[in-house]
């Protein structure tokens, strides 16, 4: 799920990795992403506030949040991120946070 805004609140989302990159869509079947995010020049961090959630700061300073089920699939995303960010020769990513958390 992604946070939308305190009006809306979490609107479930289809997120895939796909080289270096986060995608994520309103649904499995939709064509066009909604958000295409860089993980090499994205900062990863867990939400000390809420177990399940992972706070996503892209290079122009912009937030994201997801969350997810539970604490095991927010360490497999985690997880996933962080290996895609670094299996790009010659990149260079910002520092992450050692612990995070995502809902």
């Amino acid at each position: 799920m992604k946070y939308v805004n305190i009006f809306t609140g979490w609107k479930t989302r289809y997120c895939i990795i796909c080289g270096h990159e986060l995608i994520y869509k309103k649904s499995k079947e939709d064509i066009q992403p909604k958000k295409v995010l860089n993980l090499l020049t994205t900062e990863i961090s867990m939400n000390d506030k809420n177990e399940c959630e992972i706070i996503l700061k892209s290079h122009n300073k912009k937030h994201y949040q997801l969350k997810c089920s539970n604490v095991t699939e927010k360490i497999q995303w985690v997880d996933a991120m962080r290996t895609a960010a670094q299996q790009s020769p010659g990149r260079k990513r910002p520092d992450t946070k050692s612990e995070e958390k995502v809902k």
